[in-house]
């Protein structure tokens, strides 16, 4: 339903409100993220890894083409690395790197944070730097009667996609816990 505010005080004071409460949802989604506990999540492998205490999965916290940063807080782009791959490019880039994988959409999914706003992650954990590392991301999980797509989980928005297999998409790789 769409109207319109022919300057009227009470249509601008809603209108108003509305923005308001609008920012003051989206910051507080924000706080809330920032502001979680941080049981869930063990650091390893000189912070390069995570394992996850939900899951028992362990969590490259870069994605391919990446390298974390030396404080630990950030990651950056690797020298010769590609980082946006499509289907099967996520397959070989998961099979170069020894004992890692390309998880599955629940396993996945299972990093999406509901409590945290673009990106829904936490990014104290998986550090995003830019909107490769915020989109949506690469699984092993094909879709059922569609043999061009594969299920993408969007971490800008905690969404479960499908993508078509040519699109160029980044990868986080996982292991499991007993590697």
């Amino acid at each position: 339903m769409l109207f319109t505010c022919e300057k009227s005080r009470l249509c601008v004071l809603v209108c108003t409100a509305v923005v308001v409460g609008s920012l003051f949802i989206a910051s507080k989604a924000w706080a809330e993220c920032l502001l979680r506990d941080d049981s869930r999540f063990n650091l390893l492998d000189n912070s390069a890894v995570v394992e996850d205490a939900n899951t028992g999965l362990h969590w490259q916290r870069c994605l391919v083409g990446y390298r974390l940063n030396t404080e630990g807080d950030s990651c950056a782009l690797s020298v010769n690395g590609a980082v946006r791959f499509d289907w099967r490019g996520a397959f070989t880039a998961a099979s170069n790197a020894a004992g890692w994988r390309l998880p599955n959409v629940k396993e996945l999914e299972s990093l999406v944070d509901r409590n945290c706003f673009e990106p829904a992650v936490q990014t104290h954990i998986f550090p995003t730097i830019d909107d490769v590392m915020m989109g949506a991301h690469w699984t092993s999980s094909q879709i059922e009667g569609y043999a061009g797509g594969a299920w993408t989980v969007n971490f800008k928005t905690g969404s479960v996609i499908s993508s078509d297999k040519s699109e160029l998409l980044p990868v986080r790789l996982v292991r499991d816990a007993q590697q």
